[in-house]
C-alpha cells in the first residue's frame, strides 16, 4: 500500500464534489461516507483501489494494485483541486446565490475513463435508481474483490465476453449491453486518453455513444467546465424553468439560455443540480420496459 496527503481549500465541499463517482448508494465498487471516499477500478486493465479520507483540513490517500502510484498522483484532481471555479462569471441572480452557496464545490477530474463511460452508458434512457441496480446486480454476480474491502467490475475482457443473457438476467437490455461490451473492449484504450483532447470525438466514434454519454463523461469524469449534457431528459426542462420560468423546453432553448455562460456552461448547470433547481414533473416517471432482449 502507498500514501500520501495533501491540503484542501478553506471551504472545501467533500460530499459535493465526490457526489456520482459512484452509482447510488449502495454500489459494491465505490464507498462514501462524511469525508471519506473509496473506490476500486480497473485501470489501464489491472484492478486498482483509492481510499481518499478527509482529516479536518488535510486529506490521506491510501491507494493499492498496480495504478496505485498514478491514483495517488492523480488524487488531487480526483478531488476537483486543480479546477477553478472563481472563472464563472454569474449572468443571474439564481447563479450567483447558487455560486455563493456551493462555493466549495469543485469539478472533478478522474483517470479511470473507461469506467466513466461504463457508469454513463449504463444510465442511458433508465431512471438512475435502475441503472444503479443493475449495476449492484452486475458486480455482485460477476464481479471480483478489491483492496479496502470493495468489490469491483469483472476484468474488461470478461465484461466484454458476457452474454445478452447474462446482462438480461440484471435488468441490461440488448442495447445497452451491446455498448457496455464495445467500450469493455477498447477500455485500456481509453484509459490512455485521460489527457488526450481529442477524447470527445473518440468518444463519438463508438457504436452506442451518443452526446448525452459523452457530455456526462467529460463534465462529471473530466471536469470539462464547458460540458453539455444533450437529450437529457429533465435538464432543458430545468434550465428553461430556472432562467425563463418555463416549465417545459427543449436542447435548443437550453442552448439559448446558457449562451451567456459559454465556456462555463457544465459549471452551471452542476450548480443547479447541487441547489436542487428542478421544473415541475407531470405524469408518471420514466421505467424501463423489460422482458425486451
Amino acid at each position: 500500500m502507498l500514501s500520501t496527503s495533501f491540503s484542501l481549500p478553506a471551504g472545501f465541499d467533500f460530499e459535493g464534489t465526490t457526489l456520482l463517482v459512484g452509482i447510488g448508494q449502495g454500489d459494491p465498487t465505490t464507498r462514501r461516507a462524511p469525508g471519506r471516499l473509496s473506490k476500486a477500478v480497473w485501470l489501464h486493465g489491472e484492478l486498482s483501489a483509492i481510499d481518499l479520507e478527509r482529516r479536518d483540513a488535510t486529506v490521506v490517500a491510501r491507494a493499492e494494485g498496480p495504478g496505485a502510484e498514478l491514483l495517488l498522483r492523480e488524487a488531487p484532481a480526483i478531488l476537483g483541486l486543480h479546477d477553478d471555479p472563481t472563472a464563472l462569471v454569474p449572468r443571474h441572480e439564481l447563479i450567483a446565490t447558487l455560486a455563493r452557496r456551493h462555493a466549495g464545490l469543485r469539478l472533478r477530474r478522474l483517470p479511470w475513463i473507461a469506467d466513466c463511460v461504463y457508469h454513463a452508458v449504463l444510465q442511458q434512457k433508465v431512471a438512475f435508481r435502475d441503472a444503479a441496480e443493475s449495476h449492484r446486480w452486475l458486480v455482485r454476480r460477476h464481479g471480483v474483490d478489491a483492496p479496502f474491502g470493495l468489490r469491483a467490475l469483472p476484468p474488461w475482457e470478461a465484461l466484454a465476453k458476457l452474454s445478452a443473457d447474462d446482462f438480461f438476467g440484471v435488468q441490461i437490455e440488448r442495447q445497452r449491453s451491446d455498448t457496455v461490451r464495445m467500450v469493455a473492449s477498447v477500455a485500456r484504450r481509453l484509459d490512455a486518453l485521460a489527457d488526450d483532447p481529442t477524447l470527445p470525438d473518440k468518444l463519438r466514434s463508438i457504436r452506442g455513444v451518443g452526446p448525452w454519454t459523452v457530455g456526462t463523461v467529460m463534465g462529471h469524469g473530466r471536469g470539462d467546465p464547458d460540458a453539455l449534457l444533450l437529450g437529457d431528459y429533465h435538464l432543458p426542462n430545468t434550465v428553461a424553468f430556472a432562467f425563463a420560468g418555463e416549465p417545459r423546453g427543449d436542447d435548443a432553448r437550453m442552448l439559448e439560455l446558457l449562451e451567456p455562460y459559454v465556456g462555463q456552461r457544465f459549471r452551471v448547470l452542476r450548480l443547479l443540480m447541487a441547489g436542487g433547481v428542478g421544473a415541475p414533473r407531470y405524469g408518471p416517471r420514466m421505467r424501463p420496459q423489460w422482458g425486451r432482449r
